[in-house]
């Protein structure tokens, strides 16, 4: 085994509690910790150092899908992953908070839903009404605990419709339709869903940009909403995203 290897099986080893039944978990895991060691080697160790601390000092250690989102998160400010590299948030919880951060979020939006008494299903919700541009006070009126998820997103929609009236006025079929709500429920920023909204896109066309779009951060994308670019350009400029290098790295890692 090499000394990378051993390195990372050790603080797992004191980091997480894993079970028999985890191998798998385990791997995907680990895989991804060697790949943040290499790529940024001296923050993995100042991240690392002071979750070791941490678990000794609070006497507690972190499950699998933590770690996961813990080091996943590692290209962000080292005070950004460790806002949310706390024990009382689930893997879940983490993930929204981590994702709140890389699509460039304040962080009093952050603070809002970084709480745990939201769920990960309703962190999404407000995470998602701020990404597509609603006011803290336009959220607070669906940002319940004791609301479900479903309902917080009918709220939201409900106070995003106006601001796409515009769009919704074009000649769509259904099935484009389909596809500009898709790209609202999933919280794609509007700006973002004002790039594939256009009568000239086929429905494939929309959904292939749209699955492409959300799966990256919105501080990759906000260059694109600048640009006056014909459908055939804008998809092109997609495509090439999709297929970089980087890009590919945060596709897999979000999947």
């Amino acid at each position: 085994m090499k000394k990378a290897e051993k390195l990372v099986n050790k603080y797992l080893k004191e980091l997480a509690y894993i079970e028999p039944s985890e191998y798998m978990g385990k791997k995907v895991v680990k895989d991804l910790m060697l790949r943040k060691m290499k790529k940024y080697p001296s923050k993995f160790f100042k991240l690392t150092t002071v979750l070791l601390e941490k678990v000794k000092n609070e006497k507690e250690k972190f499950d699998l899908g933590q770690i996961l989102n813990i080091y996943s998160g590692i290209d962000l400010p080292l005070w950004q992953v460790l806002f949310y590299a706390k024990f009382k948030f689930s893997p879940y919880q983490m993930y929204e908070i981590m994702e709140g951060f890389k699509n460039g979020l304040t962080i009093e939006q952050i603070k809002f839903y970084a709480n745990t008494k939201f769920r990960g299903p309703q962190m999404s919700e407000i995470r998602y009404g701020f990404q597509q541009g609603l006011s803290i006070e336009e959220v607070k009126t669906y940002a319940d605990p004791r609301i479900h998820c479903k309902e917080m997103e009918k709220v939201r929609l409900k106070l995003l419709r106006s601001r796409i009236e515009d769009i919704l006025k074009l000649s769509f079929d259904v099935r484009q339709r389909e596809e500009i709500m898709e790209g609202l429920i999933g919280g794609l920023p509007l700006e973002l869903i004002r790039l594939y909204a256009k009568p000239e896109f086929s429905p494939e066309q929309m959904s292939q940009i749209r699955m492409i779009l959300k799966r990256l951060p919105l501080t990759q994308l906000q260059h694109l909403t600048k640009l006056e670019l014909s459908p055939k350009e804008l998809e092109h400029k997609i495509l090439e995203l999709k297929n970089s290098k980087s890009v590919a790295k945060e596709v897999s890692l979000s999947l």
